[in-house]
């Protein structure tokens, strides 16, 4: 009786974990121990997910056998797409697949130009074999797809190759998958309504990034690039503040854009931009301080001039100087130019240019995170200064191998080519400041002096005077001092290479402005690699193996001998039962 008894709690038991499961089954629930907290997704990445109204499938080409570190991103990128899979509101597949065994594949992806990985796989304790690898994912999103470089930011070019940094890449999974999706999405909605009229859910809160025009701005058509990845998130349009009828910037604008100016402000535009700024406004300054007529190819040799924009005396209010000078770096990018070949001939050969700093590691900001590097174009420096109310957060600075030189410069190329500058004029302990952010409460370049009129605006501002900016309503202002940056294949000269990582860094800026607070967080996502303390380890080899090998045994055995004595103490009662 006592043995049915004994099975009959055994089924009950056992029925009650499968009705507790077939419960649970419709709950998800994680829990995440971690500190950095690497597995749980962010508040934007789970909206992203539950606005799926279409099957998205992803393709990540990323399968082979990989030594420790390469597995350990893969199964990063499986966890993460399986959280993500969770919280999609439609069919979410994804897989991985060997692209080597594809030529035509491999070949496409060239096209796009993507590059494969060299890498090295241990297939002895004494021998290794070399190979290739595709860190790439394809999303498919109905009629739309595009293709994401999951090391993208995390790649630094060495004398031996790529040297590829798996941790950060893992860090910036999430805002890697998340920010693809989102674009990915919003085209797709585009789509959806030329073709059926219909917005399908569209959001109508899109932010507005305007570009000012009027003082020889680059026009918006000559950043296609740029302009093509902003209207996926932004409602974008342009406008001359003398050609406006209230002559005022809107405060429902999120960013405003001046992009390479090359004529005189007056200082009624300037009121107007600083009380943008004193409502909350957002700038962002694309500008050079210096003209350089100087193409490589023809003018060989120029005479520098001052640009006088007459906004000096507002970023000092702010705590900014743009100097009048030209960055040189060391750690420049090589460019073609035309040079005298034999019997007279002319011939391309490519030469460092030290007025071309290449820019490869960051200060940590979310603007230049996810950033692999940014070439720069007769940069100016800038100086910060305490300013009440106002902080400064540098995002992009030259490497320490570089230096400025001032004011008016007469250029010549081939004397620059020609000579070797000392290596002690390029020692410095840190770069050179081209990229800041000022955030806070700002002060009124105008404070003490009546609003300023002129000729196409002779009338007093409509708009109430701030003397600064209400604590709830901060503005931000960033500058980046190379006018050229955004020029896309323009940026090296008429063989139209393609720059760096310019647009990203000038897409991460326009974000941080927008203050899409949701993407900067993911963007500023850290994991911390906790490696092991090798001096530590090394001096308990010993004890650390004999506990490697010993405690698995060791409960292996207890667990055994645990195991015996209850079987041994149950059949014994058993047998004075019977």
């Amino acid at each position: 009786m006592n043995k049915l008894q004994t099975q009959i709690q055994y089924l009950i038991i056992i029925g009650i974990i499968i009705v507790v499961n077939l419960i649970l089954a419709g709950f998800f629930v994680r829990f995440d121990l971690t500190k950095e907290k690497r597995y749980s997704l962010t508040d934007l990445s789970l909206e992203t997910m539950e606005t799926l109204i279409h099957p998205m499938t992803v393709t990540v080409y990323l399968e082979g056998d990989f030594p420790p570190n390469v597995r350990e991103f893969q199964d990063a990128i499986q966890t993460t797409l399986g959280e993500m899979a969770q919280y999609a509101t439609a069919d979410f597949d994804f897989q991985f697949v060997d692209p080597n065994p594809n030529p035509e594949l491999t070949k496409e992806f060239q096209q796009k130009g993507y590059s494969p990985v060299p890498i090295k796989v241990r297939i002895s304790a004494t021998e290794t074999k070399d190979q290739i690898m595709w860190p790439l994912a394809r999303v498919v999103y109905k009629d739309t797809e595009t293709y994401i470089d999951l090391i993208k930011g995390s790649t630094v070019m060495t004398v031996r190759g790529p040297n590829v940094n798996f941790a950060q890449a893992e860090a910036d999974l999430e805002y890697t998958f998340t920010s693809s999706f989102r674009k990915v999405i919003r085209r797709q909605e585009f789509v959806d309504i030329y073709q059926t009229g219909d917005s399908l859910g569209l959001r109508k809160d899109l932010g507005i990034v305007a570009f000012l025009q009027g003082h020889g701005e680059l026009p918006i058509d000559s950043v296609p690039e740029l302009v093509r990845e902003l209207s996926t998130n932004y409602t974008l349009y342009t406008f001359d503040l003398q050609k406006t009828a209230s002559y005022d910037i809107s405060p429902s604008i999120d960013v405003l854009i001046i992009m390479n100016p090359t004529q005189t402000f007056s200082e009624r535009d300037k009121y107007e931009i600083d009380q943008y700024l004193i409502r909350g406004g957002n700038v962002l300054w694309i500008m050079d301080q210096e003209i350089v007529d100087l193409s490589l190819y023809r003018n060989q040799s120029t005479l520098t001039e001052l640009r006088e924009l007459n906004v000096d005396d507002m970023f000092f209010r702010y705590g900014l100087k743009v100097n009048y000078d030209l960055i040189q770096d060391q750690n420049s990018e090589l460019t073609e130019v035309l040079v005298p070949g034999e019997g007279g001939r002319a011939t391309f050969a490519s030469k460092r240019w030290i007025f071309y700093p290449m820019v490869l590691d960051f200060p940590q900001h979310p603007i230049s995170r996810n950033v692999d590097a940014v070439l720069l174009r007769y940069a100016a420096s800038i100086d910060t200064f305490a300013t009440p109310g106002l902080t400064k957060e540098v995002f992009l600075k030259t490497s320490p191998r570089s230096r400025t030189i001032q004011g008016v410069q007469f250029l010549d190329l081939s004397e620059y080519l020609s000579r070797q500058l000392p290596d002690q004029l390029f020692n410095r302990r840190e770069g050179v400041i081209t990229g800041v952010v000022a955030k806070g409460i700002f002060s009124s370049n105008f404070q003490g002096r009546t609003p300023p009129t002129d000729s196409l605006a002779p009338n007093p501002p409509k708009a109430k005077f701030g003397p600064q900016n209400n604590p709830d309503y901060q503005g931000q202002m960033a500058i980046i001092s190379d006018g050229s940056i955004a020029l896309g294949k323009r940026f090296r000269g008429r063989r139209g290479y393609i720059p760096y990582d310019n647009k990203t860094l000038i897409l991460n800026a326009i974000d941080y402005l927008a203050g899409d607070e949701a993407l900067t967080q993911i963007r500023s996502k850290q994991v911390g690699v906790r490696r092991i303390n090798r001096e530590k380890a090394a001096d308990h080899a010993v004890l650390l193996r004999v506990l490697n090998v010993g405690i698995p045994v060791l409960l292996i055995v207890g667990f055994a001998l645990v195991r015996g004595y209850l079987r041994r103490k149950r059949n014994a009662a058993y047998q004075k039962e019977d």
